[in-house]
């Protein structure tokens, strides 16, 4: 356990080492320029297409309709239920362009290009250091696109950073993380904060110890706003992993207990087979959009009476769909009253921005 311990701490040095600049987020800069280089390119190529900016987001489409989409089930095998994506058809065009702050932190590598049966999805996200942002982009595309066009749009969106209405940032601030540490034989924490309006709020990793120091939770904060946590089975696989984007949209997963066959966790999840799995599987997941659930399932803490329960509510396009309890006993995890205080990690629940 000491060495646990040791490798818990050096983990948290690490990270803490690569937390990005102190301050809040600044504010995003003006796409005009950029809107109109963007215009006079898709017009060049497709006269008739409409360009709009609404937001942080510049949109252009000509000749689109709604499709089926079937993406493949988890692990290669099957297919999910169809999702309707709007795409061009043949000789078509459709495209988001979307402003965010800071690095990008998706899950899939950037750029890539996805085959969707009727069209192609160029996914990338070029990053400016100067301004500390960068475009998230979905460009959709048939077969037999232009490929002038294409070389063009990715050199003008590659090259994003001077087509912005923005100063250059701050130079990064001089003050220190102010780092707390406390543990115990059963249970212990690090925090660490930082000054914002006068007031100490969480920024950077934090990370929490339960009994015998077992690393059992590990957050990142930016300026006082949870952006990702992954809290850990009492033998240190993940049993749950969340994640938001700076727009506030992100996802919620529960893992399996690796050594536990899926078919006696009794997933409801789809692609998940009968027989006993090797690694880890998704067994719940939910997406959120604007740090709002939107659909898939969610571990949440319910009241019952006069006592706190653990729920798994399911929602639809943003609606509450069910509620029934959380299974614990089928993930292995103590069967106690979460307002007692001996639930393995902390409030279960993604707290509000």
């Amino acid at each position: 356990m000491h060495k646990r311990f040791i490798a818990a701490m050096t983990i948290f040095c690490l990270l803490a080492a690569t937390v990005s600049r102190l301050s809040a987020a600044p504010p995003q800069p003006g796409l005009k320029p950029l809107l109109s280089e963007v215009r006079k390119l898709v017009e060049k190529h497709y006269p008739e297409a409409t360009v709009t900016l609404q937001g942080d987001t510049i949109h252009f489409e000509f000749q689109t309709r709604k499709f089926l989409i079937h993406d493949p089930g988890r692990g290669g095998t099957g297919w999910q239920d169809a999702r309707e994506e709007s795409g061009p058809q043949p000789g078509g065009i459709s495209c988001d362009i979307e402003l965010r702050s800071g690095a990008y932190l998706g899950a899939a590598a950037v750029p890539q290009e996805f085959d969707l049966r009727y069209f192609k999805l160029y996914l990338s996200a070029p990053y400016s250091k100067k301004l500390d942002c960068h475009l998230y982009i979905h460009l959709r595309y048939p077969e037999r696109t232009s490929k002038e066009f294409l070389e063009e749009f990715r050199t003008l969106t590659g090259k994003f950073e001077g087509l912005l209405d923005a100063e250059p940032l701050p130079p990064l601030p001089t003050a220190r993380l102010n780092v707390i540490r406390y543990w115990s034989p059963d249970r212990g924490n690090v925090r660490s904060y930082q000054e914002q309006d006068g007031k100490q709020v969480l920024h950077g990793v934090q990370v929490s110890f339960g009994e015998n120091n077992r690393l059992r939770e590990m957050s990142v904060y930016n300026a006082g706003v949870l952006e990702h946590r992954t809290q850990f089975y009492a033998d240190g696989f993940t049993f749950r992993a969340q994640r938001r984007e700076h727009n506030g949209d992100g996802r919620d997963v529960i893992y399996a207990p690796i050594r536990k066959p899926i078919a006696e966790i009794g997933s409801e999840s789809e692609g998940v087979g009968f027989a006993p799995l090797k690694s880890q599987a998704v067994v719940y997941e939910g997406l959120v959009k604007g740090d709002r659930p939107w659909s898939g399932s969610f571990l949440v803490r319910g009241i019952a009476g006069f006592r706190a329960v653990l729920n798994l509510e399911e929602y639809r396009e943003g609606l509450l769909f069910s509620t029934k309890p959380f299974p614990v006993e089928k993930f292995s995890l103590p069967t106690v009253d979460p307002d007692a205080g001996k639930w393995l990690w902390e409030y279960p629940d993604w707290p509000n921005r």
